[in-house]
Formats: structure tokens, sequence, C-alpha cells
């Protein structure tokens, strides 16, 4: 299947379309090439984006997150998921562990855990995009569906 795929998409003419990334995201994670993944969902994106295929892209990365998560590719289906639909701002939200203070309680230190997220004046929110820059394709309920199906089955198991 990887020789297949690899002749297909050394060829210059060929256009990989959704359909053939789909058909090479298993072969490829088990032959350890992400990088080559991550080339042709970006490849992908950015071709269908640039001709405003909205459609097409979510519809595209709800088989992607699909065929990952069937294949138990959970994490790997969230990278995808946070990379191509989630807004610039969702993604800057983080949890970090911050440096242990201590407070008493029952004699016992306890670490804190804080949310830390990238604040956002007015000023930048009114901002509009540089020229040419489209905006990102909104997530689906399906998108969160297949990762939080996916999520559900690993801890099943």
């Amino acid at each position: 299947a990887i020789k297949l795929i690899d002749e297909l998409i050394s060829d210059p003419t060929l256009q990989p379309d959704r359909y053939t990334i789909n058909l090479a995201l298993i072969p490829f994670l088990h032959a350890q090439r992400r990088d080559e993944i991550w080339h042709l969902l970006e490849k992908f994106y950015h071709s269908n984006m640039s001709s405003n295929n909205v459609k097409t892209i979510t519809s595209g990365f709800e088989a992607f997150l699909n065929t990952l998560v069937k294949h138990g590719e959970v994490d790997f289906a969230r990278e995808i998921f946070e990379s191509f639909l989630l807004p610039e701002p969702m993604r800057k939200i983080r949890v970090i562990e911050s440096k242990p203070k201590q407070r008493m309680q029952l004699s016992n230190e306890v670490k804190v855990m804080k949310l830390e997220a990238t604040s956002y004046s007015t000023k930048d929110q009114q901002q509009q995009p540089p020229y040419g820059a489209l905006k990102r394709p909104s997530p689906s309920t399906r998108h969160f569906n297949i990762l939080l199906g996916g999520y559900s089955k690993s801890y099943q198991s």
C-alpha cells in the first residue's frame, strides 16, 4: 500500500485528495512517517482553503479523524484536530503546573494547578486578518463526537 501511495504522491501532476490521504494515514503511521502525513494534511488544507472549499475541508477532516480513531490513534487525531480546526485562541489555553505554593491544610503541602489563558484585548480582536488570509473552518459537532468516542473506547478497554 505504501509503495502505491508513494507513487501517487511523488507524481507532480497529481494532487492528493481526501480519499488518497485517508488511505495513506494508517500505513504511513505504521511506517513511522508522521512528517509526511503532516505535509499531506497541510497541502490538502491550504489548497482547499485557497479555493474556499470549506465543506471539503470539514468533511475530509471528519474522515481523517474517524480513520485514526478507529485504529486507536486518538491522540494523533486530537493533534490534527487542534492544528487544523480549533481557532487560534483556543489552542493557546493550556493547563500548567505552577511552582508549589505553601499553604496550610492539615499540615500538608499542596501543589496548585492553574489555568493559564492568553488574554486578548479588544484591539486585537478588532484587527482584520492580513490580506488573503481566510477564516479557519469551524469544527462541527461530528468532529468533537469522533474524538470523544475515541477517548471513550480507549478508556473502556
